[in-house]
């Protein structure tokens, strides 16, 4: 297959959205996104309500920033998400469902080609947490918490899949393309994995992310000093900044 380093670069510079940038998860700002006043028709997991009950809602949430859209009383009736998982409620971690609401917003919602997440827009991830926003209710308490929750588990699961894609392509081309996904998007995401210089910052990222987590699991399981820890979570600080540069070059 034929290859350039400035294909792709092209091709993205003509992409309308911003590049996500300064998102909570990746520049450690938590703080709520305002001004996105039209969200998308949410996904239907199996657990959740129909596809009719979500575009009514959708209407009628259509023309509210995202900071009203948590505020909004018509969120009381959505499953709701609770830390402490008391009785009737879900929780990131304990709950498969959420994670594959997660997985299924961004699949539904792949218009652009989002080779990796420091290629997806902050445009885009506001519109795909404003439909998460629409699926299920939490306490404003945990607002920024869920935030946060809510990128780690897209980065994730975005990453996994895109890596997905690329494995099916280089094994059987186009013929990998999954039927719902624009070809147009699809032709962005083989000239990025065409790019050598792609490939390079995929393993750097991959190999600071290993670091990161064998450098965690330290931390977290031997008993040392409090000057030791403080040194060692200064190293997963400078790893993990590390990381954020390389997959933004």
């Amino acid at each position: 297959m034929p290859s350039s380093e400035n294909t792709y670069p092209r091709y993205r510079s003509q992409q309308r959205d911003p590049l996500h940038v300064n998102s909570p998860v990746s520049a450690g700002n938590i703080s709520g996104v305002q001004g996105s006043r039209h969200p998308p028709s949410p996904p239907t997991p199996t657990t959740q309500p129909s596809v009719n009950h979500f575009d009514s809602q959708a209407e009628r949430l259509n023309n509210l920033t995202l900071e009203e859209l948590l505020d909004s009383p018509g969120r009381a009736g959505l499953t709701r998400l609770d830390p402490k998982r008391p009785p009737g409620t879900l929780s990131f971690d304990d709950d498969a469902a959420v994670a594959a609401t997660v997985r299924s917003i961004f699949e539904r919602d792949f218009k652009e080609p989002h080779a990796n997440w420091s290629q997806t827009s902050k445009a885009t991830i506001d519109r795909w947490y404003e439909t998460f926003a629409q699926v299920y209710n939490w306490d404003r308490s945990i607002n920024k918490r869920v935030r946060v929750v809510f990128e780690a588990k897209l980065k994730s699961r975005m990453t996994d899949q895109v890596s997905r894609w690329k494995g099916n392509w280089k094994e059987k081309g186009d013929e990998a393309k999954p039927k719902w996904i624009d070809p147009d998007v699809w032709k962005g995401l083989v000239l990025f994995w065409q790019d050598p210089k792609s490939e390079k910052r995929v393993t750097t990222a991959e190999m600071l992310g290993i670091m990161i987590r064998m450098a965690k699991a330290s931390i977290n399981t031997v008993q040392a000093r409090p000057h030791t820890k403080l040194v060692q979570e200064n190293g997963v600080r400078r790893l993990e900044k590390k990381l954020l540069i390389s997959l933004s070059c």
